[in-house]
């Protein structure tokens, strides 16, 4: 679960980028290249959105 509070409001023409490392500090891999679940890079994520204003929202999976 992410949680995250900006400091100012964020509008429908921006974009919002979490990173997330994927390799630990002894290089070795955190998740399966899928991470587990099958997706493939710029595939759209499935996500849902807990206690927020925010109706709808693309996610896509960007793998760096």
């Amino acid at each position: 679960m992410v949680i995250f509070t900006p400091p100012s409001t964020i509008s429908a023409d921006q974009q919002l980028v979490i990173e997330i490392p994927t390799v630990s500090v002894d290089n070795e891999p955190l998740f399966p290249v899928d991470l587990g679940m099958g997706y493939k890079n710029y595939d759209n994520l499935i996500f849902d959105l807990f206690e927020s204003s925010i109706s709808s929202m693309t996610c896509k999976l960007y793998t760096g």
